[in-house]
């Protein structure tokens, strides 16, 4: 039986698979991802770390999805999209639900997400001073976890439906690249 939303699968899962194992967490709407981006996703992810998320620079994903509507958060790294794809320990699940579940609510919208994290890195992401760096040692307090973000130029991690344009754009994305009239 499903769940009301996909934290509580992942719920689900983490219980049916057990809490002591580790979870690579996978949105159901990344139609172009390949096994050899989660290798390099897998491969990103430290030993030490307990929760962690692929990152993508707006330049790698602009590049292969001109002209694709997006979100992106401007740090002072750059500007920078979140992936579908999470690495995380049984452990930092289970202690984490609830925080989880207000984080995927909130996951469309970086101002929203960014107060969750803290008033502080609120500011400093309204002002564009925010790092990455920043928002890992946060999240690690706020889940009592190792977090990192694994920084890849592999846009197929990102690419997700969310809706009809972005369904109409993969089309036309797809029909160009068919007809030899464009490039990805």
């Amino acid at each position: 039986m499903e769940g009301a939303s996909i934290v509580d699968n992942v719920e689900r899962g983490a219980r049916y698979f057990g809490w002591e194992n580790n979870f690579l967490l996978i949105s159901p709407d990344l139609p172009l991802l390949t096994s050899s981006a989660l290798r390099e996703f897998i491969s990103g992810v430290s030993p030490e770390v307990e929760l962690s998320v692929a990152v993508i620079p707006k330049s790698d994903f602009v590049r292969a999805f001109p002209n694709c509507p997006n979100k992106f958060a401007r740090l002072a790294d750059g500007d920078f999209t979140m992936g579908s794809v999470f690495f995380a320990t049984g452990f930092t699940l289970r202690k984490n639900l609830g925080l989880l579940k207000d984080a995927y609510k909130a996951r469309k919208n970086l101002l929203k997400l960014a107060i969750i994290i803290g008033f502080p890195i609120a500011i400093s992401f309204l002002f564009k001073k925010c790092k990455i760096a920043d928002i890992e040692k946060r999240v690690s307090f706020l889940t009592d976890s190792r977090a990192k973000c694994v920084v890849l130029h592999n846009p197929y991690l990102a690419y997700d439906i969310d809706n009809e344009l972005n369904l109409r754009y993969l089309a036309e994305l797809n029909n160009k690249e068919h007809s030899g009239s464009g490039q990805a």
